[in-house]
Parts: C-alpha cells; sequence; structure tokens
C-alpha cells in the first residue's frame, strides 16, 4: 500500500507540473480575457484519459494500479474541476452569467468529445 501511495504522489506532482506548464504555454500563446489555459489543460487531460481508459480495455489483465496511477493520479492532478468554477465565477462577476455559463458548456462539450473520441480510437485502434 505504501508503493502505491508513492507512485500516487510521483504520478500527481507530475500531473502539477505538467498543468503549470501547459496553463502558462496556452496563455502565453493565446492570451484572452478567459483562461484559456484552464480550457486546453482540461481537454487534454479529457484526450488522455479516454486515451488511458481505452488503451487499459485493450490489454488481456486490467491493471488497476496503472488506472489509479495514471488516471486518479496523473489527470486528476492535471485538470481540475476547481479551477473551471473559480474562472467562470471571476467571469460572471466581470461579464455576467451566460459568459460563465458559456465558458462551463465549453469545457464540458470540448472534454467528452475528447475523452470519447480518444477512448474509441484506443479501443479500435489501441
Amino acid at each position: 500500500m505504501f508503493l502505491k501511495f508513492c507512485w500516487l504522489m510521483l504520478a500527481g506532482g507530475a500531473g502539477t507540473l505538467a498543468r503549470f506548464g501547459t496553463v502558462a504555454l496556452a496563455q502565453r500563446l493565446w492570451p484572452l480575457h478567459w483562461s484559456v489555459g484552464t480550457a486546453v489543460t482540461n481537454v487534454l487531460g479529457c484526450l488522455l484519459a479516454g486515451m488511458v481508459f481505452g488503451w487499459l480495455q485493450n490489454q488481456e489483465v486490467a491493471n488497476d494500479d496503472v488506472r489509479l496511477v495514471l488516471l486518479v493520479g496523473f489527470c486528476g492532478a492535471y485538470t481540475t474541476f476547481s479551477a473551471l468554477v473559480l474562472e467562470a465565477g471571476q467571469l460572471q462577476q466581470e461579464y455576467g452569467w451566460l459568459s460563465a455559463l458559456g465558458l462551463m458548456a465549453l469545457h464540458l462539450v470540448l472534454g467528452g468529445l475528447a475523452l470519447a473520441a480518444a477512448w474509441a480510437a484506443m479501443v479500435r485502434w489501441g
């Protein structure tokens, strides 16, 4: 069990660092009024989660430890719902509810599409 915690901490740390880098790069590439970095991170995280989940389904033996480390550890640290809600709240204060709801819908729709596409691709070709 201790080793599992160590792997989770390493994967979570890696996810956090990857998130920091992705947000910084996205904000530099697309300096918009809303945090495009969180959107990019969440969509990429959903894409990765779909790939991992689809890949694990193709394995002879689905390894729960690999699923735990990659999905809970890395992807859990890489994407955050709290960041989305905070940014939506800030957007609502500045631009109104429609902008905030649009931001949340964008994350959910693009994230869902990314996850579904990656999952289907990995199940079919992975």
